[in-house]
């Protein structure tokens, strides 16, 4: 399962969208980006665990921060969960998604 989000409002603050989580064992990424003349550092939830920044060079550059909680996620729901740029875009794009294993497969 997956789901996206756009930016529209100039902000510092970006949150992942809300998607179901598929069952014991999935593994959820939570990716933010956006694309600002400014925006150098990210903050990201305490409770996550930082995979990758990338920070672009030059005017209008993108910018972007992945991670996940380091663990599988329980069954629900999963996301909602914010990230801080360092500087105010209005170009922004959020992703949560959530790899389950598959049938059968183990979890440990």
């Amino acid at each position: 399962a997956h789901a996206a989000a756009r930016e529209t409002i100039l902000r510092r603050n970006h949150v992942t969208p809300v998607v179901e989580t598929a069952g014991p064992g999935a593994w959820a990424v939570s990716y933010w980006s956006d694309k600002s003349t400014y925006t150098t550092a990210w903050e990201i939830p305490a409770q996550l665990m930082r995979r990758t920044t990338v920070i672009g060079s030059g005017t209008g550059h993108v910018t972007a921060v992945s991670a996940d909680a380091g663990t599988t996620v329980p069954p629900g729901t999963y996301g909602g969960l914010s990230a801080t740029a360092n500087a105010a875009s209005k170009h922004g794009s959020m992703w949560t998604v959530i790899l389950s294993p598959e049938s059968g497969a183990p979890t440990g």
